[in-house]
């Protein structure tokens, strides 16, 4: 009898190890392994906002494109690089006459750029190159209230802070001189319009 009671209990156990077993097989099963690999790559944006090119129209008149030389001698043209585009002129001789300059400014970056601010000069100096003081001031007189020297996008709108540049993309402002045609009035000597400058900041958007 204790034999067969013996004989029971290790059975028993060995059912439980069996199950226990089983048990785990059953979850090893189951199981699922995940993985997550990878890396980070730092890859720089190109922050790239410049001048690209220019081009002169007289509007079919006789107002003509040059700069002053060095010396005063033979004309040239314009200077362009990535910041800057000077030494420009636009020449009128007479009622009638137009010319302007179209330069495009262009987004060469992969960042998009808005313009954050705008300084445009809008005090001008005409300064006239008759000797006699009377006759020069009357010449500087009849070009200020005659010629009109403008500086817009070249749709015509103003040119204001806000505005976007999105990369890739290119937009054109125009620099424009004009003598109205209805115009009767004419200096007897040369007359030179500056201030008109224009500084553009541009910034990430």
């Amino acid at each position: 009898m204790k034999e067969s009671k013996k004989f029971l209990q290790v059975f028993s156990v060995l059912a439980l190890v069996v199950a226990v077993l089983g048990i785990s097989v059953g979850f090893a099963a189951m199981s699922t392994q995940l993985n997550v690999t990878g890396q980070v790559k730092v890859d720089p944006a190109k922050w790239d906002i410049k001048f690209t090119k220019y081009e002169f129209d007289d509007y079919g008149t006789d107002a003509t494109a040059t700069t002053k030389a060095a010396e005063g001698t033979n004309p040239a043209k314009p200077i362009m690089n990535d910041t800057t585009f000077s030494d420009y002129e636009i020449v009128l001789t007479k009622p009638g006459d137009k010319g302007s300059y179209t330069v495009t400014v262009t987004n060469d970056g992969t960042l998009d750029a808005q313009l954050s601010s705008v300084s445009l000069g809008n005090s001008l100096t005409y300064t006239g190159e008759a000797t006699d003081p009377a006759v020069k001031a009357s010449d500087e007189a009849i070009v200020e209230n005659n010629v009109t020297y403008t500086i817009t996008w070249a749709d015509g709108s103003e040119i204001a802070s806000g505005s976007e540049l999105a990369h890739g993309q290119s937009k054109d402002l125009i620099i424009t001189a004009e003598y109205p045609s209805a115009t009767t009035e004419l200096p007897t000597a040369p007359v030179v319009i500056t201030g008109r400058n224009l500084t553009l900041t541009y910034t990430q958007k």
